[in-house]
């Protein structure tokens, strides 16, 4: 018996820091939501076909495929911003669809909601929240803002990471939103498909790179991202040889930016 409630309490703590990190600082909690799939190519929603609405943890991951060596390459590069138990994946139907991703936006946003209040209850403390998205999981994500005002919430994500998501009208706006303390916008000049998506309602309106028309803040970096000899393509953002190097970019990225005279109008050009 006393073995079996030792077993227990290093189960506990195990748990405890794995979400506080090696530090101790606050807890982590970080949230990979993908873009359209492939499976987008049959354009009405099927329950056998499409993937349902869910916040998956990384424990539940299958190995050597998809958002796990995501999460892998995220937590070798750094073990204390992105402990591996801390990642969760959001799995949606990944429609190329407004409709769709606002809808699912809400269900992202009730997952958050729970899961902080998970984390609270089991640390004290609330958790650093970071979104990364690649493609459309952007605009997805930044439905956020419009549910967390129509609900009077108060869900705050601490880092917004958009990865080669298509500049749109409907969403553009909400970057400045109170909802995110800071918005990271990576692109290339090389990818043709972040720009090649269409705008909502406005069928030959290609979507943009960069926020910039939209923005009024101080709180959205745009990154122009590129190997040593060229650009990357759209796929190439969430490939492990970019994100491997995406923590260590983070952290330059922020030491240049918190200089007084950062003008977020200008671009950080990252080379990697």
């Amino acid at each position: 018996m006393q073995i079996k409630f030792k077993m227990l309490i290093i189960a506990l703590l195990c748990q405890f820091v794995s979400y506080a990190g090696a530090d101790g600082e606050r807890p982590r909690l970080n949230v990979w939501v993908h873009g359209t799939t492939i499976r987008a190519a049959v354009p009405v929603k099927l329950a056998k076909f499409h993937y349902s609405t869910k916040l998956i943890h990384s424990s539940e991951l299958v190995v050597n495929r998809g958002a796990c060596p995501r999460a892998e390459a995220l937590s070798n590069s750094d073990p204390i911003d992105f402990p591996f138990d801390s990642f969760y994946l959001f799995r949606w139907s990944g429609l190329l669809n407004h409709k769709e991703r606002k809808t699912v936006a809400y269900e992202l946003y009730q997952a958050l909601v729970a899961k902080i209040t998970e984390i609270v209850e089991q640390t004290g403390q609330n958790p650093i929240v970071t979104i990364i998205t690649h493609s459309h999981g952007g605009n997805l994500a930044l439905y956020l803002a419009k549910i967390n005002e129509s609900l009077q919430g108060s869900l705050k994500i601490d880092r917004l990471i958009l990865l080669a998501c298509p500049v749109q009208q409907d969403t553009a706006k909400l970057v400045d939103d109170v909802i995110f303390d800071k918005v990271y916008a990576f692109y290339s000049t090389y990818d043709l498909v972040q720009v090649a998506a269409l705008q909502m309602q406005k069928f030959f309106k290609p979507a943009a790179r960069k926020f910039i028309k939209f923005s009024n803040g101080n709180k959205v970096v745009h990154v122009k991202t590129s190997w040593k000899k060229r650009g990357l393509w759209h796929n190439e953002f969430k490939c492990l040889s970019f994100l491997v190097k995406l923590p260590v970019a983070l952290k330059q990225i922020d030491q240049v930016i918190l200089q007084p005279n950062w003008n977020y109008n200008q671009d950080y050009d990252l080379v990697l």
